[in-house]
């Protein structure tokens, strides 16, 4: 409890006053029981037995010296009590289960003073060269372990049990199990401690090494140094090192009794050379235990940390995707780059010809570059039914694995075949009649323009209206408005020489439309514009 000094008087504040007294009432809610605890620190350490354990309180505090009589009690403030620290553990026995795990038995506190599933149960461990240290421990629940270790476990039925794992190979142990709340799992809870209890993790089971034997092989061996009997199986995995998903691969032979094979040799084929692989094994582990006349069946698989081993480097494997073939040009070897290159650049490839199956392979080309992956032969007449190519890339170590032609189907078209020229003179055939329908439209384009022009140059009499000629004429004022006869006369007048029609645009039942230039028009000036010339029908045909 922490209590804030009084303020001294501002009258005061040269004097030597005597020392302050503290008085802490701790009153228990809904009853008169009050414990009082003083102090002359304003910083007051309560012990564990003046309070009782899971209790509402509610605290007050006043003070005085040897001069005064006490103050009036402060406000009050609610306080809860917690559950205190639980009792030690019983019974703790530890057993070993393989080189790095250490299983752990112990019964529960006779005082949890909690729910038990408020407890936790911290794991110490001490070596003859590791320093008492919290271990963590895999929690047993269920009928199952966890499937990861945690700093604390939980044990809710008698007996509990946990694993103690990632511990040293055989190496004695000395272990505590110490219980505490979850609310104060950070706190030393010395009478909270077990019994000590100890057990010596096992021995490795034996001893995995690599040979190289070439550039796609490796030889795992394998030599069983500890028969232990709880040992039931040896599992030996390898696969490609820095391979961030790479799946383990189990070794031919790689998974056996130890106690019946005390050396394995495993040969590791197909790899691929001048490569790092990762090679390891994992041991299962099957206990049988006795604790408190109880019998337990526990298993454990003990894995290994992986070692490595690279390949020597090789020949490369065989081209990929042979194909030979006729062109318009003549005969055509094309192949794709070897899938492994043997560990060591490609330097050239190697061709070999025959001209049918019962011929002996030829050698007609050595040096094409590395690079390259396409050969015209020069000099050869193959039969495309019979005769066959085959390719072989060349590194520092030698020639690798040939690829043949025969390997995959020979090609008849589609852009890489014999019929190459009848697709090329196709395409040519195409362009043509394309060019041709151009040529076509664009002639009939002309033609009408050519027609349309014709019509509208045509001389047509134009008959200016004259307003009084014409005693029939619909063209005759005694036909209109005296409106449209006096709009009429105010109208601009153009004269038929600077009216040009051009063509038509569209035709009626009162005549037709054509685009022309004028000029000499009013407010234009002798500038030609364009206009739309509308001609009456009585007009053309006058």
């Amino acid at each position: 409890v922490t209590v804030t000094p009084p303020t001294t008087a501002a009258a005061c504040q040269d004097l030597s006053l005597p020392q302050t007294e503290y008085e802490v009432l701790f009153k228990r809610r809904d009853s008169e029981k009050t414990k009082h605890v003083t102090s002359f620190e304003n910083t007051i350490q309560i012990n564990e037995d003046v309070l009782d354990l899971d209790t509402d309180y509610e605290v007050a505090v006043t003070w005085r010296n040897r001069f005064s009589q006490p103050k009036d009690l402060s406000r009050t403030k609610p306080l809860t009590t917690g559950f205190g620290y639980p009792s030690a553990p019983k019974s703790a026995q530890a057993y070993s289960l393989s080189p790095d795990t250490i299983l752990v038995f112990w019964s529960l506190p006779d005082q949890p003073n909690a729910p038990l599933d408020e407890l936790r149960y911290r794991i110490t461990v001490q070596s003859s060269t590791q320093a008492a240290a919290a271990a963590g421990g895999i929690a047993y629940a269920d009928g199952k372990f966890a499937a990861a270790s945690s700093p604390n476990v939980t044990c809710l039925v008698d007996k509990c049990q946990a694993k103690i794992p990632d511990l040293k190979r055989s190496t004695e142990y000395k272990i505590w199990i110490t219980a505490l709340h979850k609310d104060s799992v950070d706190l030393m809870n010395i009478d909270g401690r077990s019994n000590e209890t100890s057990a010596k993790t096992l021995d490795v089971p034996g001893s995995l090494t690599a040979e190289k034997l070439s550039g796609a092989e490796l030889m795992l061996k394998w030599t069983t140094l500890n028969k232990d009997n709880a040992l039931k199986q040896i599992n030996v995995e390898y696969k490609v090192s820095g391979v961030p998903d790479g799946t383990w691969q189990t070794a031919p032979n790689g998974t056996f009794d130890p106690k019946l094979q005390s050396e394995v040799e495993m040969k590791l084929s197909n790899l691929r050379s001048a490569t790092t692989y990762d090679y390891r094994y994992n041991a299962i582990y099957e206990n049988e235990l006795k604790n408190d006349d109880t019998s337990y069946s526990i298993s454990q698989v003990y894995n290994k940390a992986p070692l490595q081993m690279r390949t020597i480097a090789g020949i490369p494997s065989a081209p990929q995707n042979v194909r030979s073939y006729a062109d318009a040009e003549g005969w055509l070897v094309k192949w794709q780059a070897p899938a492994n290159d043997g560990g060591e650049s490609i330097l050239s490839f190697v061709i070999d010809y025959r001209p049918n199956a019962s011929a002996e392979w030829q050698t007609v080309e050595e040096s094409v570059p590395g690079s390259q992956l396409i050969w015209r032969p020069q000099n050869l007449h193959p039969d495309k039914d019979k005769s066959e190519f085959r390719v072989a890339a060349v590194n520092s170590i030698g020639v690798g694995a040939y690829g043949s032609s025969k390997d995959m189907p020979e090609i008849e078209g589609n852009g890489d075949g014999s019929n190459m020229g009848l697709v090329v003179a196709a395409a040519v055939l195409i362009l043509l009649l394309v060019a041709a329908l151009c040529v076509g439209a664009f002639i009939w384009h002309w033609r009408r323009n050519k027609k349309r022009m014709s019509k509208a140059q045509a001389v047509f009499t134009l008959t200016p209206i004259r307003p009084g000629i014409g005693g029939g004429n619909h063209n005759s004022p005694a036909h209109m408005p005296a409106e449209l006869v006096e709009e009429l006369k105010s109208l601009p007048h153009v004269p038929k020489s600077c009216v040009n029609l051009v063509r038509i645009l569209g035709k009626g039942s009162f005549g037709e439309v054509f685009e022309g230039l004028a000029c000499n028009l009013p407010r234009i000036g002798p500038k030609s514009l364009r206009v739309a010339v509308k001609v009456r029908a009585t007009v053309l045909h006058a």
